[in-house]
């Protein structure tokens, strides 16, 4: 009995278990997006998600949403790597810049969430031209889906 009471839980599994939790809700939720122009993709949560699990070394649900931003880029017929790149970018170049000069953490997340949407669009149309697709999604719809998304991640 002795042995039972100096058992400590082990955190490992609880971040598992959440890194499992999180990508069945992407895929959860990708899989109704996709069926809806309505449902924005939800690229701007993830790079605020990108960088909070960075941040706090939580490798699971790390990576996790790297399956999922993979999902995200199957989902809306973007080139692989593409999202993964342009948060990579966005994280090391762009948001240490922004982090200093916005204090605020509701607006800094505000911000990722625009700087996500306007990277995709810069590297969409970048792509349309040099390789003669059409990737690139509507301005408008796009706007629709910062509004719908910097909403989001003001409770995250």
């Amino acid at each position: 009995m002795q042995t039972f009471s100096n058992m400590r839980r082990s955190g490992s599994y609880k971040q598992t278990l959440l890194g499992v939790a999180l990508f069945i809700g992407l895929y959860a939720y990708e899989s109704l997006a996709s069926m809806t122009i309505w449902l924005p993709p939800l690229i701007g949560v993830c790079l605020g998600l990108f960088m909070k699990f960075d941040k706090e070394d939580r490798f699971y649900s790390f990576m996790a949403l790297l399956f999922g931003v993979a999902l995200i880029e199957s989902e809306n017929n973007l080139p692989m790597g593409m999202l993964l790149g342009l948060f990579v970018f966005l994280a090391l170049l762009v948001v240490p810049s922004i982090q200093t000069f916005l204090n605020t953490p509701k607006f800094a997340k505000a911000s990722y969430v625009a700087l996500a949407y306007l990277g995709l669009y810069i590297v969409a149309m970048i792509l349309d031209i040099a390789t003669g697709s059409s990737i690139t999604p509507p301005f408008f719809i796009m706007l629709y889906y910062v509004a719908i998304e910097i909403v989001i991640v003001m409770f995250l």
